[in-house]
């Protein structure tokens, strides 16, 4: 076995199962990772020789970094969050105590737009409404704009967390994903 300096022992792994030694190759140093298992008989001696203390004390391992996220995918992050949250159906207590499980997607906002129209102009009138769990609730037209308002202000309380997030990244404020689920979300 060729003699070589090793030096700056560390461990590779959280088990210490194996160790990492730096040594001068072509004028340029190189990390080499050796373990009790090393295909090679010189590499178990290496090892060895690194756990006997030869090289040094072996430093703690410390676990790899993850590179922090772009602003590309903290903005795919939040507007996936503002995604789920629209999809999500939730109960709206409207008057005369009728629960009605709704969503607040874009295609949903578009209906009750219509809906809201309808029964603006028709307040006593009645129509029926499927609901997201497949349920059907017969609505007055007062109920129908109750519903569409309440739904469409829910989906601008999410697009209002959703802007703070996209402007916080923008302006270097938001830079990690625990702080776009720190924002103020509605639940």
């Amino acid at each position: 076995m060729m003699s070589r300096a090793y030096n700056n022992p560390r461990w590779a792994d959280p088990g210490h199962e194996r160790v990492f030694l730096d040594t001068v190759v072509g004028g340029e140093t190189q990390s080499f990772l050796w373990s009790a298992d090393d295909p090679s008989p010189a590499g178990r001696e290496v090892y060895t020789r690194a756990l006997a203390g030869e090289f040094g004390a072996i430093a703690a391992y410390v676990a790899p970094v993850a590179p922090p996220a772009t602003a590309s995918q903290l903005r795919a992050y939040a507007n996936a969050k503002a995604d789920v949250l629209r999809a999500t159906a939730r109960a709206y207590t409207l008057t005369g105590g009728l629960r009605v499980m709704c969503d607040a997607t874009q295609g949903t906002g578009t209906d009750l737009i219509g809906l809201k129209e309808w029964g603006g102009a028709n307040p006593a009138a009645t129509a029926n409404f499927v609901q997201n769990d497949g349920g059907v609730v017969t609505l007055t037209g007062a109920q129908s704009v109750e519903l569409a308002n309440a739904v469409l202000a829910y989906g601008q309380s999410v697009f209002a967390a959703l802007a703070a997030a996209m402007n916080g990244v923008a302006n270097g404020a938001v830079t990690t994903t625990a702080q776009i689920d720190a924002l103020a979300w509605p639940a």
